[in-house]
């Protein structure tokens, strides 16, 4: 029987006037926006329709925007009963999964995300850092190049086969992207981000994090949920404050999870939700028998709609 799997973007699909169709046309999108904006105390709507580009990039507002679409477009298709067996999403996308999968409030996971921008943000200015894409690069390659420059420089994000993400002090990543390129890279791109993310620079972050946590509580998922900290099922939702804090220090192994969704489920179609086609890209490189549709217009989630 044909499983359903629902992936959540992370921050870097942002840009001005997002989610602006569909919070127009559907009001289960509407009805997402003003909850957010009464337990926020934000205006969503400005923000994500009317902020500009640099502004809304900044981690804070990021985070809180993306988060905000890609919960409008699962209302609108939880509305209609088409609600997944398997939910997933990338870094922030993690944190869109769990609610869409019931483990926390709406809510509730408006204040997570509001907070664990903050904290993101926060860090990023403190402790100057940086992220670059390694592309066209064998995973052990990277890795080798980071081990071995001065510094600090960890791989932090396994997004999909020959593109690895580096991240940690600045000077140094900025040497590992350069080495990479020496030794056949072929692209080595700087990441438009304030910091380096999933890695120790977070540190601070996910301390303040963790106790925040404990304020919230968390029920058991409505389908089965996968992680990016093991590249598998996540199956113990009873520590999630000491979970996500280590979310914010640990790498994405997203062509790891996706890879084990497929092979536990064969017959998995995913769906991309949000505003961009970011994971539709990785999971085309990830495997090119995958199906993936991709849900960031009106038109697309009217047709899954039927």
């Amino acid at each position: 029987m044909e499983k359903r799997c629902f992936l959540f973007e992370g921050q870097g699909t942002q840009h001005t006037g997002m989610g602006k169709q569909i919070y127009s046309m559907f009001p289960e999108a509407k009805e997402v926006f003003d909850i957010g904006s009464e337990v926020t105390k934000l205006d969503l709507k400005k923000l994500c329709f009317e902020t500009e580009f640099d502004e809304l990039s900044k981690t804070d507002k990021a985070q809180l925007a993306v988060f905000t679409v890609s919960m409008a477009v699962y209302n609108v298709l939880k509305a209609k009963d088409k609600i997944p067996d398997i939910f997933a999403g990338f870094s922030l996308g993690e944190c869109s999964a769990l609610c869409a999968a019931g483990v926390f409030a709406l809510t509730d996971a408006f204040l997570i995300v509001k907070k664990r921008g903050e904290l993101m943000h926060r860090c990023a200015l403190n402790k100057k850092g940086a992220m670059y894409a390694i592309i066209g690069l064998e995973d052990s390659c990277t890795e080798e190049i980071c081990s071995e420059t001065k510094g600090y420089v960890i791989p932090v994000n396994y997004n999909c086969p020959y593109q690895l993400v580096i991240a940690g002090d600045d000077k140094s990543v900025g040497t590992a992207a350069q080495r990479c390129l020496e030794k056949g890279a072929k692209r080595a791109v700087r990441l438009a981000v304030e910091g380096a993310f999933h890695s120790r620079h977070m540190a601070k972050a996910a301390s303040e994090f963790r106790q925040f946590l404990t304020m919230f509580k968390s029920v058991a998922p409505i389908g089965e949920v996968y992680s990016n900290i093991y590249g598998d099922r996540l199956t113990d939702f009873s520590h999630l404050n000491d979970y996500l804090a280590g979310h914010m220090l640990s790498p994405v192994r997203w062509k790891r999870e996706i890879a084990c969704i497929k092979n536990s489920h064969n017959d998995v179609i995913f769906y991309e939700i949000g505003c961009g086609n970011t994971l539709t890209q990785f999971n085309r490189r990830i495997d090119k028998n995958i199906t993936t549709k991709n849900l960031s217009t009106t038109d697309s989630v009217l047709e899954v709609l039927g």
